[in-house]
């Protein structure tokens, strides 16, 4: 839908300004102070979101017993390793790098789906997909690596 693109669009937007304002934040900011700010905030955004867009939705209609441990895991392992490890790696890597890595989420994802909570096999698109996805990675790693060397040539020459 119209919608539907419109709100993908502003996403995308907005995780460039996130990933922007922290390569230059991240210069002289240690990443806690980056990261719980900016953490707090989209926590907060969600849950006013989600009270005005799903009607007869509780912001804590998941916290029953038997998912509240699930839930707690899911926030610290991908909260603070994923997240918090993004805005850690903004401070000493370039953001196309930072950014890139992202889209090895759905990969690491379906790979640990299918080792720890025995989901099915993955189909044969994501097993020929997955190595295409690695060779891109390191394609882009390596040519942003190339990139900064040529600059630091550059800027011995002047």
């Amino acid at each position: 839908t119209a919608e539907g693109d419109a709100l993908a669009f502003l996403g995308a937007a907005m995780i460039v300004f996130h990933i922007a304002a922290g390569k230059t934040l991240r210069y002289w900011m240690p990443t806690f102070v980056y990261a719980f700010p900016v953490t707090f905030l989209a926590a907060a955004f969600l849950a006013i979101f989600s009270v005005m867009f799903n009607e007869g939705a509780a912001v804590f209609g998941w916290a029953t017993s038997s998912k509240v441990g699930w839930f707690v895991l899911l926030a610290f392992v991908s909260g603070i390793v994923g997240h918090t490890g993004f805005n850690f790696a903004l401070g000493y890597v370039s953001p196309i790098v930072v950014s890139i890595s992202t889209t090895l989420e759905p990969v690491v994802g379906t790979f640990l789906g299918w080792i720890l909570y025995d989901s099915s096999v993955p189909g044969l698109w994501t097993i020929l997909g997955g190595p295409l996805l690695l060779v891109g990675i390191f394609c882009v790693i390596l040519g942003s690596e190339r990139a900064i060397q040529n600059n630091n040539d550059a800027e011995h020459c002047i």
